[in-house]
């Protein structure tokens, strides 16, 4: 029986499973350290995994990938003023890139206006969603 090394085993393919073993493989790589990962999955082949089996991942952004301008007061509404601020400042910051970091890694997006009926907001928003959901 021989025996398999891994470098880094990351227990579970939702979203935030797959970034972390693509961020240590991609830094193993321009560092130039060959890495061996493992990424371990108890569901089926084929079903999306972790919270992007429950979402659609819609992002309120607009063609431009910048987050639409009501967003973040959207978050205070719906968290009944306990939205963390900072966190959303930094995800508007930082959306832009991370959106076109996710497409270069192959990630196909869905880009539309929409009329959002399902919440008590600005209509006819743009959204962006990853092609499949999650």
């Amino acid at each position: 029986m021989s025996t398999v090394s891994y470098d880094l085993i990351v227990v579970g393919s939702g979203f935030a499973g797959c970034m972390t073993a693509l961020n240590f493989l991609e830094t193993s790589e321009r560092l130039k350290q060959p890495a061996q990962v493992a990424l371990v999955e108890a569901g089926k082949n084929g079903e999306r995994y972790g919270a992007s089996q429950w979402t659609g991942a819609f992002l309120h952004m607009g063609r431009d990938l910048t987050l639409n301008e009501d967003w973040i007061q959207e978050m205070i509404q719906v968290s009944n003023g306990q939205a963390d601020l900072e966190y959303y400042h930094k995800l508007t910051r930082e959306a832009k890139v991370s959106v076109k970091y996710i497409k270069n890694c192959g990630i196909k997006l869905i880009q539309h206006k929409q009329r959002n009926g399902l919440l008590e907001f600005k209509t006819n928003q743009y959204f962006v969603m990853p092609n499949g959901g999650g």
